[in-house]
Order: structure tokens, then C-alpha cells, then sequence
């Protein structure tokens, strides 16, 4: 009997963890799906405002290249805090940025030094999830199924940054530019929240 009640237990444990598995990859997804729409919509709506192709090009290079640097750079962070912890809190700044700017423009505040940083902010968060989320796969899932999850893992990021900005193009002729802004600031704050 004890054997019994240790095997399932055993298989609850599974069951529990594949479920938090698949609740944080769904999170990943959404907020890989919403960074990529806010990225379009924001930066639309600083070209509409500004009529400068340079603005909407030096906005688009601030969150790739601070995307890139952090997603090179910041694989300690999730040693040092905790993986599950460091992408709570990527989904908790990137709302607040997203709350932020979409204030700053609706208000005409347009500070290029505090949009720059703002944009940086979240280029680097979307940068820093994707190598730390990886390391977040082991406390998931069971040690014999971390292999599997880890490559799950990685798939769905890759189709995810190949349909992000098809999904992000969608979302900005339904949504409009500030439609689509409110919705991924919603939407990060209820991932963040989560």
C-alpha cells in the first residue's frame, strides 16, 4: 500500500509540474507576443507624431540592440535570483513601462532621453527572458523530462519571434496604435501579476 501511495504521489507531483510547465510557457508566449506588438505599435505611433523616419528607426535600434546585449549578457542574473523570480520581474518592469510611455505619449510628454531609456528598459527585458526562462525549465518539471521541456522550450520561442511580428502587424491594423499599446500593458501587468 505504501508503494502504491508513493507512486501516486509521484504522479500527481508530475502532473503538477507539467502544468506549471505549461502555465509559464504560455506566459512566455504572451509576453514574447506583447513585446513584439508594443514594440510595433509605440514606435508606429512616435513616427505618426513625430513624421521622422529617423525617430522610428532609432527607436526600433534602441530595443534591438538592447534585446540582443541583455539576452548576451544576463545569465548570471537568473543564478544569482532565481530564474522563475528574474522573468516575474521582466513581466512586472516591461508593464510598467509599457503603462509609462503610452502616459508620456498620450500626454505629450516626450522626453528623448526618458523614451530612450524607457525603450532600452524593455528591449532588455525581452532580452534577459529568453536565456533565463531556459534555466527556469528544471524547477518545472521532472529531472527525467527536462531534456524534452528544455527543446520544447526552445521551439516555441523560435516560432514565437517568427510569428511576433506577423501577430504584432495584426493586432496594429485592428487595433490601432494605441489600442494595441493599452492591450499588451494589460497584458504584462496580468503575466507579471500571475
Amino acid at each position: 500500500m505504501a508503494i502504491f501511495i508513493q507512486r501516486c504521489r509521484a504522479q500527481y507531483a508530475a502532473v503538477t509540474l507539467t502544468t506549471a510547465f505549461a502555465r509559464f510557457n504560455l506566459a512566455l508566449i504572451l509576453a514574447a507576443l506583447a513585446g513584439e506588438t508594443f514594440r510595433l505599435c509605440f514606435v508606429w505611433k512616435m513616427l505618426k507624431q513625430a513624421s521622422d523616419a529617423a525617430t522610428f528607426g532609432i527607436a526600433m535600434a534602441v530595443m534591438g540592440s538592447f534585446q540582443i546585449a541583455f539576452r548576451l549578457c544576463v545569465g548570471w542574473l537568473g543564478d544569482r535570483y532565481g530564474p522563475l523570480r528574474v522573468v516575474m520581474c521582466t513581466f512586472l518592469i516591461q508593464a510598467i513601462v509599457a503603462g509609462t510611455l503610452s502616459v508620456m505619449l498620450i500626454e505629450g510628454h516626450d522626453s528623448p532621453i526618458a523614451v530612450i531609456a524607457l525603450l532600452g528598459a524593455f528591449g532588455a527585458c525581452m532580452g534577459a527572458r529568453d536565456p533565463v526562462s531556459l534555466a527556469a525549465v528544471a524547477s518545472l518539471v521532472p529531472t527525467h523530462w527536462v531534456t524534452k521541456a528544455m527543446g520544447l522550450r526552445g521551439a516555441v520561442s523560435s516560432a514565437t519571434s517568427v510569428i511576433g511580428p506577423v501577430f504584432a502587424g495584426i493586432a496594429l491594423a485592428v487595433l490601432g496604435a494605441d489600442g494595441g499599446c493599452s492591450a499588451v500593458h494589460r497584458c504584462f501587468f496580468s503575466r507579471g501579476c500571475f
